[in-house]
């Protein structure tokens, strides 16, 4: 959070001061890099600076659970849009999920689903959060989800069937599942039956 007691200094050369690192504070930051975040939080200039663009983030973050949520909505769609550091996109995009779902602003959700882009480590809660916007998945999502679809064979084997010769001819057929939906304590899934059938866990009630 900004501490207004903290001293700002401007610094001879702007363009020679170190940017700061990720998961800096604001109180962590020398003065003259607090001068250059007040200035670029003022003139909105981009390509946002990564260690900048984080704090803003985590203080984004914050007012959306006050009367500025709906301003930092605004702000942190901006950010998406002039992020370059693929860490601080994927961060602020996710920030803007969670208050778009938040705040049932379901325009913004929609305009993140047209982006078209996946993130691997929030995809489950992204997906929960445009399921209960009642948002269908987009068909850019199905294709980019598509690599996450996990397939395996089952290592046991499926009842042999005796034929005229006496032989089993289904001996040591294998039947494809997934993992943890493909049996349980009452068996396989049932063949024909679509609520029995072993779905991917990923997509769990979303498809």
């Amino acid at each position: 959070m900004i501490d207004p007691d903290l001293p700002l200094v401007r610094p001879r050369d702007p363009n020679l001061l170190l940017s700061p690192g990720y998961r800096s504070t604001f109180r962590s930051l020398t003065a003259e890099q607090r001068w250059a975040y007040n200035q670029w939080l003022r003139e909105h200039s981009s390509p946002a600076p990564a260690g900048y663009a984080y704090l803003y983030v985590m203080l984004l973050e914050a007012a959306l659970f006050d009367e500025h949520a709906l301003a930092a909505l605004a702000e942190l769609r901006w950010l998406v849009d002039e992020a370059r550091t693929a860490s601080i996109h994927e961060f602020a995009l996710f920030s803007l999920a969670c208050g778009a779902w938040l705040h049932r602003q379901i325009e913004t959700f929609e305009w993140l689903v047209e982006q078209q882009t996946v993130l691997t480590y929030y995809i489950n809660p992204m997906l929960s959060f445009q399921a209960d916007l009642q948002i269908p998945l987009s068909a850019q999502q199905a294709i980019n989800l598509a690599p996450h679809i996990s397939y395996s064979w089952n290592s046991q084997p499926t009842a042999p069937r005796r034929g005229r010769s006496g032989v089993g001819r289904g001996a040591g057929r294998r039947r494809p599942t997934v993992p943890g939906r493909a049996s349980g304590p009452d068996g396989p899934a049932a063949d024909g039956d679509p609520s029995a059938q072993p779905w991917p866990r990923l997509f769990g009630q979303h498809l």
